[in-house]
């Protein structure tokens, strides 16, 4: 599935990500398949964790290089949204947005994820605010 969406995105499909995020804000399930579909990415294309041949470390590169430059941001307000909101209602589907976090940290700019709003919510979380 990767090599082809590494051949669309982002010359031929530069809203790629734009248009799973819009279909993940409308509603859990597409929260979850895009959760997936960027788990699936890291460990297929992304994680500097697998070994890679030199054409896939430049993949790899090319395509981190491509999210920081464009979606990276909407994706991790995504992934504080989905903390936010789905924690106490639905536990599985904030685990798997912090999974997503977990594996992007590594390379994306810090400030998306250690900022007031996303700290404030992972200290709720911590301290059990809004837990039922």
């Amino acid at each position: 599935m990767f090599p082809e969406f590494q051949a669309e995105y982002p010359a031929r499909w530069p809203s790629a990500f734009r248009d799973l995020i819009a279909a993940a804000e409308r509603s859990a399930p597409s929260a979850d398949f895009f959760l997936r579909v960027l788990v699936s990415l890291d460990e297929d294309v992304i994680s500097l964790d697998i070994p890679r041949s030199e054409a896939g470390s430049r993949a790899s590169m090319a395509l981190k290089d491509a999210l920081r430059e464009t979606d990276i941001g909407a994706i991790a307000r995504l992934w504080g949204a989905l903390v936010a909101r789905s924690h106490a209602a639905a536990p599985p589907l904030a685990v798997a947005a912090l999974d997503c976090i977990r594996r992007y940290t590594c390379w994306v700019d810090i400030a998306l994820i250690a900022n007031p709003d996303f700290v404030t919510v992972l200290f709720g979380i911590l301290s059990g605010e809004g837990s039922g």
